[in-house]
């Protein structure tokens, strides 16, 4: 039998076809959740998701009733998706996830119950109840992570990087259950200082194509030194008095601002009292392997694994299969 994914974020759906944990094909859309933001309601998500699903069904010669199961995770779990289903709180592992699980049917979109993963919260330790106690959120990085899991064989524990328009930081036990995760805003910031700041023409509002480590060390060493303003602003500088390429300055940029990420992480508990779990590093490879880099140049004393482009291949569907698996819904 067949099974049907779904993948929803802030700007982007992607909808994939299964044959047991083969993906068989995929369609995406550029629609998300920023969508029912936008127009105050999630019709445009509902119309696009079942034009995803009958695409994939049609070109396949299927029938809803060849698919097993419809799962969802991520951001359509979220008040703007399609059903907002609570946050689960940390420890979780895929049992936890699986028994949380909400079905629910939206005939307007397919004839077929659509079952969705919670996202997971990180609670803080501290006994003052006044105080907000959640630390972190996640909305589909749980199911990524938990699909890395399955296929690296990780036994914990360990810390995953998720690079996007968030990083997401998210450690694992050695019982396999997500502990914590910390988020930062590292990629909207360099979407941001590269298209909508005055360092947009020194790097022409385009991102690094090609990794140079020393353009990516030399703009972290200075974010170190002076912090993310100047050291960004020093690009700028670069721009005016230097012969540096587009691509060298990119580079430095992408030091300057991931050096805010290196320092959130080692500065956490989890990590700064050890320096010696695992590290596996997901994400575009250009970003993959930056970040790789100044694990090496802080001389981080556990394994850094960066995770390969095909491992990472519809990566939270396969992880919503496995939760659905690990709860009885699929065998």
């Amino acid at each position: 039998m067949f099974r049907i994914t779904i993948d929803t974020g802030t700007t982007n759906t992607r909808v994939v076809l299964w044959k047991a944990y083969d993906a068989v094909d995929s369609a995406t859309a550029e629609t998300g959740v920023r969508n029912t933001v936008l127009n105050g309601s999630n019709e445009a998500l509902k119309t696009t998701i079942g034009e995803l699903i009958n695409k994939l069904l049609q070109a396949n010669n299927l029938d809803v009733s060849d698919v097993d199961i419809i799962a969802a995770s991520g951001m359509i779990t979220s008040n703007v998706g399609l059903v907002e289903v609570p946050h689960i709180p940390a420890p979780a592992g895929m049992d936890l996830l699986s028994k949380h699980m909400v079905c629910k049917r939206f005939p307007e979109i397919v004839d077929k119950d659509i079952w969705f993963v919670p996202g997971v919260k990180s609670i803080s330790n501290s006994s003052d109840t006044t105080e907000d106690r959640v630390t972190d959120i996640m909305r589909g990085e749980e199911v990524e992570t938990f699909a890395l899991v399955e296929k690296l064989n990780v036994t914990g524990p360990a810390l995953f990087i998720l690079p996007g328009s968030h990083t997401k930081f998210v450690f694992l036990d050695a019982q396999k259950r997500i502990t914590e995760s910390l988020t930062t805003l590292t990629g909207e910031l360099l979407m941001a200082i590269s298209n909508h700041t005055i360092i947009a023409n020194a790097v022409n509002k385009s991102y690094a194509a090609a990794l140079l480590p020393d353009r990516v060390i030399e703009g972290y060493q200075r974010a170190k030194q002076a912090g993310l303003g100047r050291a960004a602003f020093s690009i700028r500088v670069l721009d005016q008095f230097s012969e540096l390429s587009v691509n060298e300055k990119a580079n430095m940029l992408m030091g300057v601002v991931f050096a805010e990420d290196l320092r959130a992480i080692l500065n956490h508990q989890a990590i700064f009292a050890s320096q010696k779990i695992p590290v596996y590093i997901a994400g575009k490879e250009i970003v993959r392997d930056t970040l790789a880099l100044l694990f090496s140049v802080e001389k981080y004393e556990g394994e850094v694994i960066p995770v390969d482009s095909q491992t990472m291949h519809h990566l939270a569907g396969y992880g919503v299969l496995r939760v659905a698996e690990y709860g009885g819904l699929i065998t």
